[in-house]
């Protein structure tokens, strides 16, 4: 039998070694497709992980629509009048009907926090100089499970930002009102804890006067009367009548 030629045996030889080389990238290729899955999946449980790093503020449309006619109508604000500043509870007070003899603005926001309102205070401040400002807002911060603290800090944010640029309005921070004995998302003791600390910073300012709405809404047993109420958060006449009768010394005064 004769010997293969030189030429034969290398032909072989690299044959072999390109065989040698296919298993090899192969195994490989095999490997980067397996390690990509577990990082993939890696990622995938980090991203599931709520971020620590506080989100952007989340606007809805209406909150964009009124925010646009708020800009538009402030430059016709003058410092004679007054205006309310809050969610839902103050969007639905018809305060204009309950006092025709005064010149009050309605700037409420149905579902607005203080994040809300320090995202717009600004540019109401820049055409708006209001004689005096009443103001009720955290209950829907509350309702997110926002800390009292980070509440409050919005708070002062918001009354340092007022009465540094607007420093002859006179500001009326309103209690946050209670809820219904079926709401749990927010505890009676939260609420009325949260008062006290909202009085506490009124102690705090010479230009601002606390209002104890929330106390004359309640019932026996601490929770919104359902005497005012319909869906046991937001108010129906009586409760906005006793309501406008609480800050009727506080609008007519000098």
């Amino acid at each position: 039998m004769e010997k293969p030629s030189d030429g034969g045996a290398k032909m072989e030889k690299g044959f072999i070694l390109m065989f040698i080389f296919s298993i090899i990238f192969n195994i490989l290729g095999v490997g980067l497709v397996v390690k990509r899955y577990f990082v993939n999946k890696s990622v995938e449980k980090t991203l599931a992980v709520p971020s620590i790093v506080e989100q952007p503020i989340q606007v809805t449309p209406i909150w964009l629509h009124k925010v646009s006619q708020f800009d538009v109508l402030d430059k016709f604000c003058n410092d004679k009048d007054i205006v309310f500043l809050g969610d839902s509870l103050t969007e639905r007070f018809l305060i204009n009907e309950f006092n025709p003899d005064l010149s009050i603005l309605n700037r409420g926001i149905s579902g607005d926090t203080t994040d809300g309102l320090l995202k717009r205070i600004d540019k109401l401040l820049l055409n708006c100089k209001p004689s005096k400002l009443f103001m009720m807002i955290g209950i829907n911060d509350m309702a997110k499970g926002k800390s009292f603290s980070n509440i409050l800090t919005n708070y002062n944010t918001l009354l340092l930002n007022i009465t540094k640029e607007s420093q002859n309005t006179h500001i009326y921070i309103q209690s946050v009102l209670p809820i219904g004995k079926s709401k749990d998302a927010i505890s009676k003791e939260d609420i009325s804890n949260f008062n006290n600390d909202l009085q506490n910073i009124a102690n705090q300012f010479d230009n601002l006067t606390y209002i104890d709405i929330a106390s004359s809404l309640k019932d026996q047993e601490g929770y919104l009367d359902e005497l005012y109420t319909q869906d046991e958060v937001h108010l129906n006449g009586k409760a906005y009548k006793v309501w406008n009768d609480l800050i009727q010394q506080y609008l007519v005064s000098l």
